[in-house]
């Protein structure tokens, strides 16, 4: 006989308890279903929350025996902010890795638009922000330039284009973004790792 599929609640609206959002005595009203992504044995979506000083919304990562842990909360200041004094003010693109980190496209309360690494028990990692410059490879040599906007494969940056080895998250951490700079050289794409962490746990059949 097969082996029975085993279904475990990961987050629930309304609990306070282990499937709720573990943070500031929260409960989860609603699900951003179109923002839920899972790699091994974890996940990440965008819910709303209730809490004593009205609705918030955020990111969160579930998977351990912990339950539901938040990763970025538009709006907070405290731990589950950029830092340096910055905070979320929208969360753009997502996907998660096999090991548990998140690449994030999010902007900030400076204005920049920029890839994150938010990885379980460490402060938020920019790694690719608007205004930073890059190489460009022209006929004449390598010409820098500032990066003027990021968005995925998929098109507008605030159109989810999914995740997986043909969009613009690979299972194995690898992204492609495409962006413009000042000064223009039309489109460009860049290739990056946001970490190679896949693998990490092993394998279980």
């Amino acid at each position: 006989m097969g082996r029975r599929a085993q279904h475990r609640n990961r987050a629930l609206a309304g609990d306070i308890g282990d499937f709720s959002p573990h943070w500031s005595g929260a409960a989860f009203s609603s699900f951003v279903w179109e923002s839920l992504d899972a790699a091994g044995r974890h996940v990440t979506f965008s819910a709303f929350v209730n809490t004593a000083s009205g609705s918030r919304v955020g990111l969160w990562r579930a998977g351990s025996s912990a339950g539901p842990q938040p990763v970025a909360i538009l709006g907070d200041t405290g731990a589950y902010s950029p830092g340096g004094g910055l905070t979320w003010t929208d969360l753009y693109e997502r996907t998660i890795l096999a090991g548990g980190d998140i690449a994030l496209i999010a902007r900030t309360s400076d204005g920049q638009v920029a890839l994150w690494l938010p990885s379980e028990g460490r402060a938020p990692e920019r790694l690719l922000a608007t205004g930073q410059a890059v190489g460009v490879p022209t006929a004449s040599g390598t010409a820098q330039a500032a990066i003027a906007t990021i968005a995925t494969s998929g098109g507008a940056i605030a159109a989810r284009s999914g995740s997986g080895a043909d969009t613009w998250a690979g299972a194995d951490g690898s992204v492609l973004l495409r962006v413009t700079t000042t000064p223009s050289y039309d489109t460009l794409w860049i290739a990056a790792k946001a970490r190679d962490r896949i693998f990490q746990d092993g394998f279980k059949d």
